[in-house]
Protein backbone atom coordinates (compact mmCIF):
# COMPACT_ATOMS: atom_id res chain seq x y z
CA UNK A 1 0.00 0.00 0.00
CA UNK A 2 1.15 3.41 -0.85
CA UNK A 3 1.71 6.06 1.75
CA UNK A 4 -1.13 8.12 0.19
CA UNK A 5 -3.63 5.58 0.13
CA UNK A 6 -2.27 4.47 3.60
CA UNK A 7 -3.10 8.43 4.87
CA UNK A 8 -6.45 7.96 3.33
CA UNK A 9 -7.18 4.60 5.31
CA UNK A 10 -6.12 6.57 8.43
CA UNK A 11 -7.97 9.90 7.52
CA UNK A 12 -11.45 7.17 6.51
CA UNK A 13 -11.21 5.30 9.83
CA UNK A 14 -10.50 8.70 12.11
CA UNK A 15 -13.31 10.24 9.94
CA UNK A 16 -15.71 6.97 11.53
CA UNK A 17 -15.17 7.28 14.96
CA UNK A 18 -15.27 11.44 14.97
CA UNK A 19 -19.00 10.89 13.60
CA UNK A 20 -19.75 8.02 16.17
CA UNK A 21 -18.12 10.79 19.12
CA UNK A 22 -20.42 13.57 17.02
CA UNK A 23 -23.65 11.16 17.68
CA UNK A 24 -22.96 10.90 21.18
CA UNK A 25 -21.34 13.96 22.26
CA UNK A 26 -22.58 16.80 19.67
CA UNK A 27 -21.99 19.55 21.81
CA UNK A 28 -18.21 19.07 22.25
CA UNK A 29 -18.29 17.71 18.40
CA UNK A 30 -18.79 21.02 16.72
CA UNK A 31 -16.62 23.33 18.46
CA UNK A 32 -13.53 20.47 17.73
CA UNK A 33 -14.80 20.01 14.28
CA UNK A 34 -14.32 23.85 13.26
CA UNK A 35 -11.05 23.61 14.30
CA UNK A 36 -10.10 20.72 12.45
CA UNK A 37 -11.51 21.75 9.41
CA UNK A 38 -9.31 25.39 9.91
CA UNK A 39 -6.32 23.54 10.54
CA UNK A 40 -6.48 22.27 6.51
CA UNK A 41 -8.28 25.14 5.18
CA UNK A 42 -5.60 27.10 6.59
CA UNK A 43 -2.78 26.00 4.36
CA UNK A 44 -5.31 25.55 1.40
CA UNK A 45 -6.12 29.08 1.31
CA UNK A 46 -2.57 29.81 2.10
CA UNK A 47 -1.12 28.38 -1.68
CA UNK A 48 -3.50 30.92 -2.88
CA UNK A 49 -1.95 33.18 -1.18
CA UNK A 50 1.53 32.59 -2.10
CA UNK A 51 0.47 31.98 -5.66
CA UNK A 52 -0.24 35.64 -5.87
CA UNK A 53 2.58 36.98 -4.37
CA UNK A 54 4.38 34.80 -6.75
CA UNK A 55 2.19 36.53 -9.94
CA UNK A 56 3.03 39.71 -8.72
CA UNK A 57 6.77 39.42 -7.53
CA UNK A 58 8.25 36.33 -9.58
CA UNK A 59 11.24 34.19 -8.29
CA UNK A 60 12.79 31.19 -8.66
CA UNK A 61 11.12 30.00 -5.34
CA UNK A 62 7.65 30.15 -6.54
CA UNK A 63 8.60 27.61 -10.21
CA UNK A 64 10.00 25.72 -7.47
CA UNK A 65 7.20 25.59 -5.08
CA UNK A 66 4.68 26.12 -8.08
CA UNK A 67 3.59 22.37 -8.44
CA UNK A 68 2.54 21.74 -4.47
CA UNK A 69 1.07 25.06 -4.37
CA UNK A 70 -1.35 24.23 -7.76
CA UNK A 71 -2.03 21.36 -5.94
CA UNK A 72 -2.57 23.05 -2.47
CA UNK A 73 -4.88 25.29 -3.85
CA UNK A 74 -6.64 22.45 -5.86
CA UNK A 75 -7.39 21.16 -2.85
CA UNK A 76 -9.84 24.08 -1.42
CA UNK A 77 -13.42 22.73 -2.56
CA UNK A 78 -12.63 19.44 -0.51
CA UNK A 79 -11.90 21.84 2.53
CA UNK A 80 -14.89 23.55 1.57
CA UNK A 81 -16.86 20.83 1.50
CA UNK A 82 -15.70 19.38 4.73
CA UNK A 83 -16.98 23.03 6.54
CA UNK A 84 -20.63 22.44 5.28
CA UNK A 85 -21.74 20.59 8.68
CA UNK A 86 -20.80 23.80 10.30
CA UNK A 87 -23.85 24.97 9.23
CA UNK A 88 -25.81 22.54 11.14
CA UNK A 89 -24.04 23.50 14.41
CA UNK A 90 -24.16 27.24 14.16
CA UNK A 91 -26.21 26.92 17.53
CA UNK A 92 -23.25 24.92 19.57
CA UNK A 93 -20.76 27.63 17.91
CA UNK A 94 -21.65 30.77 18.21
CA UNK A 95 -23.31 33.04 20.94
CA UNK A 96 -25.34 35.32 18.28
CA UNK A 97 -26.94 31.86 16.60
CA UNK A 98 -28.46 31.08 20.24
CA UNK A 99 -30.37 33.00 23.14
CA UNK A 100 -30.90 36.70 22.92
CA UNK A 101 -27.97 38.26 24.57
CA UNK A 102 -26.20 41.58 25.21
CA UNK A 103 -23.13 40.74 23.53
CA UNK A 104 -21.93 42.75 20.59
CA UNK A 105 -22.70 40.59 17.87
CA UNK A 106 -26.43 40.26 19.37
CA UNK A 107 -26.50 44.01 18.38
CA UNK A 108 -25.98 43.37 14.94
CA UNK A 109 -28.64 40.67 13.96
CA UNK A 110 -28.67 41.53 10.35
CA UNK A 111 -25.41 40.58 10.04
CA UNK A 112 -24.72 38.05 12.20
CA UNK A 113 -27.67 35.80 11.87
CA UNK A 114 -27.68 31.95 11.08
CA UNK A 115 -29.07 33.13 7.42
CA UNK A 116 -26.82 35.98 7.01
CA UNK A 117 -23.83 33.35 7.70
CA UNK A 118 -24.87 30.75 5.48
CA UNK A 119 -25.69 33.37 3.12
CA UNK A 120 -21.70 34.27 3.46
CA UNK A 121 -20.48 31.20 3.56
CA UNK A 122 -21.91 30.56 0.01
CA UNK A 123 -20.26 33.36 -0.94
CA UNK A 124 -16.76 32.58 0.31
CA UNK A 125 -16.96 29.03 -1.37
CA UNK A 126 -17.86 30.74 -4.54
CA UNK A 127 -15.12 33.62 -4.29
CA UNK A 128 -12.57 30.87 -3.71
CA UNK A 129 -13.93 28.60 -6.45
CA UNK A 130 -13.35 31.73 -8.83
CA UNK A 131 -9.59 32.37 -7.30
CA UNK A 132 -8.53 28.88 -7.65
CA UNK A 133 -8.90 29.43 -11.57
CA UNK A 134 -7.37 32.75 -11.32
CA UNK A 135 -3.83 31.44 -9.76
CA UNK A 136 -3.92 29.17 -12.95
CA UNK A 137 -3.79 32.31 -14.92
CA UNK A 138 -0.28 33.28 -15.49
CA UNK A 139 -0.92 35.01 -19.07
CA UNK A 140 -2.12 38.17 -17.46
CA UNK A 141 -0.45 40.39 -15.38
CA UNK A 142 -3.86 41.73 -13.25
CA UNK A 143 -4.42 38.59 -11.86
CA UNK A 144 -1.83 38.35 -9.22
CA UNK A 145 -3.34 42.39 -7.69
CA UNK A 146 -6.51 41.12 -8.04
CA UNK A 147 -6.71 37.65 -6.46
CA UNK A 148 -4.27 38.78 -4.00
CA UNK A 149 -7.30 42.04 -3.46
CA UNK A 150 -10.30 38.92 -3.45
CA UNK A 151 -8.33 37.13 -1.06
CA UNK A 152 -7.65 39.26 1.46
CA UNK A 153 -11.62 41.00 1.55
CA UNK A 154 -12.98 37.28 1.77
CA UNK A 155 -10.36 35.43 4.16
CA UNK A 156 -10.75 38.92 6.73
CA UNK A 157 -15.01 38.34 6.44
CA UNK A 158 -14.03 34.55 7.05
CA UNK A 159 -12.19 34.96 9.93
CA UNK A 160 -14.36 37.49 11.86
CA UNK A 161 -17.81 35.05 11.04
CA UNK A 162 -15.57 31.87 11.82
CA UNK A 163 -13.06 32.34 14.72
CA UNK A 164 -14.15 36.09 15.76
CA UNK A 165 -17.25 35.85 16.59
CA UNK A 166 -16.64 33.02 18.84
CA UNK A 167 -16.33 35.50 21.74
CA UNK A 168 -19.62 37.45 22.59
CA UNK A 169 -17.51 41.05 23.48
CA UNK A 170 -14.52 40.46 21.09
CA UNK A 171 -13.15 42.20 18.32
CA UNK A 172 -9.91 42.88 16.67
CA UNK A 173 -9.12 44.45 13.28
CA UNK A 174 -5.70 42.87 13.39
CA UNK A 175 -6.86 39.15 13.91
CA UNK A 176 -7.47 38.43 10.45
CA UNK A 177 -4.10 39.78 9.00
CA UNK A 178 -2.37 37.48 12.16
CA UNK A 179 -4.92 34.29 10.76
CA UNK A 180 -3.52 35.47 7.04
CA UNK A 181 0.05 35.53 7.67
CA UNK A 182 -0.44 32.08 9.40
CA UNK A 183 -1.96 30.39 6.23
CA UNK A 184 0.93 31.90 4.67
CA UNK A 185 3.58 30.03 6.83
CA UNK A 186 1.59 27.00 6.80
CA UNK A 187 1.26 26.57 2.91
CA UNK A 188 4.96 28.18 2.68
CA UNK A 189 5.63 25.03 4.80
CA UNK A 190 3.73 22.37 3.45
CA UNK A 191 4.72 22.97 0.22
CA UNK A 192 8.44 22.93 1.05
CA UNK A 193 7.83 19.88 3.02
CA UNK A 194 5.61 18.07 -0.06
CA UNK A 195 8.52 18.79 -2.21
CA UNK A 196 11.86 17.28 -0.37
CA UNK A 197 9.47 14.24 0.71
CA UNK A 198 8.19 13.76 -3.07
CA UNK A 199 11.91 15.23 -4.17
CA UNK A 200 12.87 11.76 -6.35
CA UNK A 201 9.25 12.16 -8.44
CA UNK A 202 10.61 15.99 -9.10
CA UNK A 203 12.69 17.27 -11.78
CA UNK A 204 16.97 18.24 -11.51
CA UNK A 205 15.66 22.03 -10.82
CA UNK A 206 14.62 21.41 -7.18
CA UNK A 207 18.78 20.09 -6.50
CA UNK A 208 19.79 23.99 -6.45
CA UNK A 209 21.14 24.24 -3.46
CA UNK A 210 20.45 28.61 -3.75
CA UNK A 211 17.14 27.71 -4.52
CA UNK A 212 16.64 25.65 -1.35
CA UNK A 213 18.48 28.35 1.14
CA UNK A 214 16.31 31.07 -0.53
CA UNK A 215 13.14 28.67 0.43
CA UNK A 216 14.86 28.89 4.37
CA UNK A 217 15.30 32.34 4.08
CA UNK A 218 11.11 32.97 2.87
CA UNK A 219 10.20 30.37 5.51
CA UNK A 220 12.43 32.44 8.22
CA UNK A 221 10.99 36.06 7.09
CA UNK A 222 7.09 34.51 7.15
CA UNK A 223 7.61 33.20 10.51
CA UNK A 224 8.90 35.77 11.88
CA UNK A 225 6.45 38.17 10.25
CA UNK A 226 3.39 35.99 11.37
CA UNK A 227 5.19 35.89 15.25
CA UNK A 228 5.64 39.58 14.86
CA UNK A 229 2.08 40.62 13.79
CA UNK A 230 0.85 38.16 16.49
CA UNK A 231 2.62 39.89 19.40
CA UNK A 232 1.73 43.07 17.93
CA UNK A 233 -2.07 42.69 18.47
CA UNK A 234 -1.38 41.42 21.67
CA UNK A 235 0.55 44.15 22.86
CA UNK A 236 -1.99 46.83 21.52
CA UNK A 237 -4.97 45.15 22.84
CA UNK A 238 -3.22 44.70 26.39
CA UNK A 239 -1.85 48.12 26.81
CA UNK A 240 -5.13 49.31 26.05
CA UNK A 241 -6.41 47.62 28.96
CA UNK A 242 -9.57 47.24 28.16
CA UNK A 243 -11.59 44.24 29.84
CA UNK A 244 -13.66 43.33 27.20
CA UNK A 245 -10.43 43.45 25.07
CA UNK A 246 -8.11 41.96 26.93
CA UNK A 247 -10.40 39.03 28.34
CA UNK A 248 -9.02 36.87 25.26
CA UNK A 249 -6.22 37.30 26.04
CA UNK A 250 -6.55 36.31 29.55
CA UNK A 251 -8.56 33.01 28.61
CA UNK A 252 -5.93 31.71 27.11
CA UNK A 253 -3.38 32.42 29.81
CA UNK A 254 -5.54 30.67 32.20
CA UNK A 255 -6.41 27.60 33.69
CA UNK A 256 -3.41 25.70 32.11
CA UNK A 257 -3.27 26.93 28.33
CA UNK A 258 -0.78 29.10 29.04
CA UNK A 259 1.48 25.79 29.28
CA UNK A 260 0.61 25.12 25.42
CA UNK A 261 1.26 28.80 24.86
CA UNK A 262 4.95 28.78 26.11
CA UNK A 263 4.98 25.44 24.19
CA UNK A 264 3.96 27.14 21.01
CA UNK A 265 6.55 29.81 21.64
CA UNK A 266 9.50 27.45 21.68
CA UNK A 267 8.55 25.26 19.22
CA UNK A 268 6.75 26.46 16.79
CA UNK A 269 9.06 30.22 16.94
CA UNK A 270 12.27 30.05 18.92
CA UNK A 271 13.34 26.46 17.04
CA UNK A 272 12.40 26.75 13.94
CA UNK A 273 14.12 29.79 13.52
CA UNK A 274 17.42 29.16 15.26
CA UNK A 275 17.31 25.85 12.84
CA UNK A 276 16.76 28.02 10.05
CA UNK A 277 19.26 30.32 10.67
CA UNK A 278 21.50 27.69 9.90
CA UNK A 279 22.43 27.51 6.29
CA UNK A 280 23.57 23.32 6.94
CA UNK A 281 20.11 23.12 7.37
CA UNK A 282 18.88 24.46 4.37
CA UNK A 283 20.95 22.53 2.55
CA UNK A 284 20.10 19.19 4.22
CA UNK A 285 17.10 17.96 2.18
CA UNK A 286 16.02 15.42 5.30
CA UNK A 287 16.26 18.15 7.76
CA UNK A 288 14.47 21.14 6.50
CA UNK A 289 11.64 18.35 5.34
CA UNK A 290 11.17 17.93 8.91
CA UNK A 291 11.51 21.52 10.31
CA UNK A 292 9.08 22.26 7.37
CA UNK A 293 6.56 19.74 8.84
CA UNK A 294 7.18 20.58 12.49
CA UNK A 295 6.51 23.90 11.26
CA UNK A 296 3.04 22.59 10.00
CA UNK A 297 1.98 20.85 12.65
CA UNK A 298 2.54 23.69 15.25
CA UNK A 299 0.38 25.82 13.39
CA UNK A 300 -2.54 23.52 13.62
CA UNK A 301 -1.76 23.73 17.38
CA UNK A 302 -1.29 26.87 17.43
CA UNK A 303 -5.05 27.77 16.02
CA UNK A 304 -6.11 24.74 18.37
CA UNK A 305 -4.87 27.35 21.00
CA UNK A 306 -6.60 30.38 19.24
CA UNK A 307 -10.32 28.33 19.37
CA UNK A 308 -10.78 25.78 21.14
CA UNK A 309 -10.13 28.07 24.54
CA UNK A 310 -13.53 29.81 23.69
CA UNK A 311 -15.43 27.08 24.65
CA UNK A 312 -13.40 25.20 27.48
CA UNK A 313 -13.48 28.20 29.78
CA UNK A 314 -12.79 26.57 32.94
CA UNK A 315 -9.26 25.52 32.15
CA UNK A 316 -7.26 23.47 29.50
CA UNK A 317 -9.12 20.01 28.94
CA UNK A 318 -8.26 17.19 25.99
CA UNK A 319 -10.66 15.20 24.75
CA UNK A 320 -10.29 12.00 22.54
CA UNK A 321 -12.27 13.88 19.59
CA UNK A 322 -9.07 16.42 19.73
CA UNK A 323 -6.90 14.05 17.94
CA UNK A 324 -9.31 11.82 16.21
CA UNK A 325 -11.16 15.18 14.16
CA UNK A 326 -7.94 16.71 12.55
CA UNK A 327 -6.68 13.26 11.50
CA UNK A 328 -9.79 12.56 10.28
CA UNK A 329 -9.85 15.66 8.17
CA UNK A 330 -6.13 16.06 7.43
CA UNK A 331 -5.82 12.38 6.35
CA UNK A 332 -8.51 12.75 4.02
CA UNK A 333 -7.08 16.28 3.05
CA UNK A 334 -3.47 14.56 2.50
CA UNK A 335 -4.89 11.75 0.43
CA UNK A 336 -6.30 14.60 -2.19
CA UNK A 337 -3.38 16.48 -1.99
CA UNK A 338 -0.67 14.50 -2.63
CA UNK A 339 -2.88 12.70 -5.15
CA UNK A 340 -3.01 16.48 -7.13
CA UNK A 341 0.83 17.14 -6.10
CA UNK A 342 1.60 13.85 -8.41
CA UNK A 343 -0.13 15.07 -11.23
CA UNK A 344 1.18 18.80 -10.73
CA UNK A 345 4.45 17.01 -11.05
CA UNK A 346 4.04 14.97 -13.78
CA UNK A 347 3.06 18.04 -15.71
CA UNK A 348 5.61 20.39 -14.58
CA UNK A 349 9.00 17.90 -15.13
Amino acid sequence: MSRRNLIGVIGVIAAIVTIVLAILRPATFFPVYLFAVLAWLNPALGCLLLSFIHQMTGGKWGRTLQPMLSAGAATIPWALLFAMPLFFGMHDLFPWAGADTNSLFARHPIYLSPAGYVIRGVIYGVVYLWLISLSRRTDKPWTGPVGMIAYVLTTYLLSVDWIVSLEPDWYSTGFPVVLMASQGVSALALSVAATLWLRPLTNEDNSDPKTWKDLGNLMLATLMFWAYLSYGEFLIIWSGNLPAQSSWYVQRNAGGWHYLLIGLVLLNLVAPVLLLLSGRMKRHFGGFAWVSSAVVFFQIVYLYWLIIPAFRTTGIAFHFIDLVAPIAIGGLYLFFYLGNARKKISRHA
